[in-house]
């Protein structure tokens, strides 16, 4: 019977619990970055085109274990697998997130996590987010790099950064400082960022009552409710 394991690799270290499912797979889908974690037992599915992966352990009877990088519930391949082959066993790692707080000695309960891998980032609906947060973490890769973020952080007063590049690898460096001291930094595409605002904008009230709209002989100019839905949807942003 056929049981697929989704499994993180961490930043560099595996859990026991995903080592002993390595020991036990007949075959193991990954990216050619963690091949060497592949048991010489198993068979190595190189995770390069999804559908021919997927279709390749169709063909598998034993136990699949598909290695994802940082934890599965992060930012992973895990929502498509659970698509393509249904229930499936999860096994966490340490994402690169959990390292970058802990070097930066950051609770991560109330951060907004963003990713601009291989997305398109808007730039005026991040900036706004950090406006308005304590905590991002942003990852990034060779299109939005930190370098580039930083330039477009200069415009946010007050905050300050931490990059992580290449957390938990021999090659592990952290940085931090303000935006504008990284403006010509190059950082590798395995980088993320986390930023400090330690002023976020916090929206007013914008429900006015029906006593600030009252003209002569008590009649008032607008409806309470009315105001609270064209405030509501104008969406308005601190600037």
């Amino acid at each position: 019977m056929r049981e697929i394991i989704v499994a993180g690799a961490g930043t560099g270290t595996l859990t026991p619990e995903v080592q002993d499912a390595l020991s036990r797979a007949d075959a193991v889908c990954a990216s050619e970055r963690f091949a060497a974690l592949v048991p010489s037992s198993a068979k190595f599915i190189p995770l390069k085109k999804f559908s021919e992966a997927f279709a390749e352990i169709d063909s598998i009877s034993g136990s699949v274990v598909i290695l994802v990088s940082g934890d599965p519930g992060l930012f992973s391949l895990l929502p498509l697998v659970k698509k393509r082959f249904g229930n499936v066993t999860v096994l966490p790692g340490i994402s690169s997130l959990q390292v970058l707080c802990a070097r930066a000695g950051e609770s991560w309960s109330d951060a907004v996590i963003i990713s601009a891998h291989g997305r398109n980032l808007n730039y005026g609906a991040f900036l706004n987010t950090v406006e308005r947060s304590r905590l991002v973490v942003l990852f990034c890769d060779g299109e939005n790099s930190p370098r580039k973020v930083c330039e477009a952080l200069c415009d946010v007063q007050g905050v300050d950064i931490v990059i992580g590049e290449n957390l938990g690898g021999n090659d592990e460096l952290v940085l931090s400082g303000k935006p504008e001291d990284f403006t010509e930094h190059e950082s590798p595409e395995l980088a993320l960022i986390l930023i400090r605002n330690p002023s976020p904008f916090v929206p007013v009230n914008l429900h006015p009552r029906d006593s600030e709209f009252i003209r002569a002989k008590g009649i008032v100019m607008t409806q309470e409710a009315v105001r609270s839905v064209i405030l509501g949807r104008l969406n308005l942003k601190p600037d």
